[in-house]
């Protein structure tokens, strides 16, 4: 994996293990493989701060559902639910891969747990303020 490009940071910032790593699984796309994931993960543990959050966007890809698709709203909901129970499940195979000590790492998450917090007002309004926010574009 290289390197590609960010948005509000540096290429230093990022080997400097400034920030914690957040990877947002999208279920509509094809290319989130099992292989790519731990990819991913892989490379969000050499680059990350402290920890990793994998978040499954499970209730966002109920939405494309039923906006794009024509799903009812609880037809697309049971398939994106469906469909995040899956992908939870590799993600799971790929932690039992690896050394134990760098799983405990990695946090996963359903997008429920983001909404359903407390917190979600302020972590919103957090994100979109942040100046030193950035997403990767890693290539192979």
């Amino acid at each position: 994996m290289r390197f590609g490009s960010f948005l509000n940071t540096t290429i230093e910032e990022i080997k400097s293990k400034r920030y914690n790593i957040w990877l947002g699984i999208s279920l509509g796309n094809k290319s989130f493989t099992k292989e790519l994931i731990k990819d991913y993960l892989e490379w969000s543990l050499n680059f990350t701060k402290e920890d990793v959050l994998v978040v499954i966007g499970d209730r966002l890809y109920a939405i494309n559902l039923e906006v794009l698709d024509g799903y009812s709203k609880l037809a697309a909901l049971r398939k994106a639910l469906k469909k995040g129970d899956e992908k939870e499940r590799e993600i799971k195979e790929i932690l039992a891969e690896i050394p134990e000590d760098k799983a405990r790492l990695i946090k996963v998450v359903r997008f429920k747990h983001v909404t359903a917090s407390k917190y979600q007002d302020y972590r919103t309004e957090l994100l979109f303020s942040e100046k030193s926010f950035f997403i990767p574009s890693i290539c192979y």
